[in-house]
């Protein structure tokens, strides 16, 4: 009898001691090449972004396998941030670049198109309320 009277309370203080929590979901669907790795960076901070992966919250590596893939990022709080990606092609786990300094591999951001230029955080941010999951379609930019 106990028992029955408690469980409901006890369901309830453990709803509530629980931390909210969302996820994000990156679709990429244009894939230049079957070939290399995505490296993908989830930033709530300006600080690092976008190419300092030691800065970023949370960094996945996924194979290369088709043209479109997915990549999500689980248990985040509530708040501000921003995605980086990139497609590192011969697995050195970095950008490489030609001569001149232009980026000989793929790369993308949330919330804009990619161009030759390192955006800011501000522009590439979207929220994250903290219950709801997030999925977010990015283009890689092949220079």
């Amino acid at each position: 009898m106990m028992l029955q009277i408690l469980y409901p309370i006890i369901l309830l203080i453990n709803g509530l001691a629980a931390p909210a929590s969302s996820s994000v979901t990156i679709e990429i669907t244009n894939i230049n090449k079957v070939e290399g790795q995505l490296l993908a960076s989830i930033y709530n901070k300006k600080e690092g972004f976008p190419d300092g992966a030691n800065s970023a919250l949370s960094n996945e590596v996924v194979k290369i396998t088709s043209k479109k893939t997915k990549i999500t990022f689980s248990n985040l709080p509530a708040g501000t941030y921003a995605v980086a990606l990139m497609h590192d092609k011969n697995f050195d786990n970095k950008m490489n670049y030609n001569l001149i300094g232009i980026p000989k591999e793929g790369f993308g951001f949330s919330g804009i198109k990619a161009g030759l230029f390192k955006p800011k955080f501000e522009k590439c941010a979207f929220k994250l309320d903290g219950k709801t999951s997030k999925t977010i379609k990015l283009q890689l930019y092949y220079p």
